[in-house]
């Protein structure tokens, strides 16, 4: 059976590197390296350990293949300010 587990900071460089295929499946262009991945892996890093419920990731690891991610999911709750055109933000 396949084991779901909670992602924890020292994932963060693979969730970055399962965004990368995400992207090239949008449009079939995979993404050039750049400060995206340096900043994306920065900020699941320092978030994934906060306990306030604005982001969540669970993951599932590679078979015999140890720190490697097969597959991912990850949720970010994007509070805003409410606005004349969004009354709730």
């Amino acid at each position: 059976m396949t084991e779901v587990r909670k992602a924890i900071a020292e994932d963060a460089a693979e969730l970055t590197r399962l965004r990368e295929y995400l992207f090239a499946g949008l449009d079939g262009v995979y993404p050039e390296p750049g400060q995206w991945q340096l900043d994306a892996t920065a900020f699941l890093r320092k978030r994934l350990p906060e306990h306030n419920g604005e982001l969540a990731a669970y993951v599932v690891d590679t078979p015999d293949q140890p720190g490697r991610l097969a597959s991912c999911a990850i949720g970010v709750i994007d509070t805003r300010l409410p606005s004349p055109h969004n009354a709730r933000g």
